[in-house]
C-alpha cells in the first residue's frame, strides 16, 4: 500500500517511498509535510505525499532568488573594503610589544656571537 488514492483524484505516495526516489530521508519528508510545505496527508501514522508537490518544492528551493544573491555580493563586497580599526589600548599594546621585541634583539646577537666565538 505504497500509493494511494483519495476521493480528490490526486495520487499520494508513501513518505517513505517518496523520500528514496528524491534522495531525502524520511524524516525531512515528514518535517515538510508537517510544516505543510507539500501537499500530503496523513493516514494513521504514515504521511502519504503528492509526487507532484514535492517536485515543485525541490525545483523552488533549488533556484537561487535574485534578490538573495544580490545581498550576498554587496555584503562581500562591504567585508573587502572596511579598513581595521586600531584603537588607543590597541596602539599601545602594539608599542610595547614592539619594544619589547627590540629589547630582546640585542641579547639575542650576545648569546649568537658568545655561541659562534666559543665554538670557533
Amino acid at each position: 500500500m505504497d500509493r494511494v488514492t483519495f476521493g480528490d483524484g490526486v495520487s499520494y505516495e508513501k513518505a517513505s517511498v517518496i523520500a528514496r526516489r528524491f534522495k531525502y530521508t524520511a524524516d525531512y519528508v515528514g518535517q515538510l509535510c508537517r510544516g505543510r510545505k507539500v501537499d500530503a496527508r496523513l493516514v494513521g501514522r504514515t504521511w502519504y505525499v503528492n509526487p507532484d508537490s514535492l517536485e515543485k518544492y525541490q525545483s523552488k528551493k533549488k533556484r537561487p532568488d535574485d534578490k538573495t544573491l544580490f545581498n550576498k555580493t554587496i555584503l562581500v563586497e562591504s567585508r573587502l573594503n572596511v579598513e581595521p580599526v586600531i584603537g588607543k589600548n590597541t596602539s599601545r599594546s602594539l608599542r610595547s610589544q614592539r619594544i619589547r621585541l627590540l629589547l630582546r634583539i640585542p641579547l639575542l646577537t650576545i648569546c649568537l656571537m658568545e655561541m659562534i666565538y666559543t665554538h670557533v
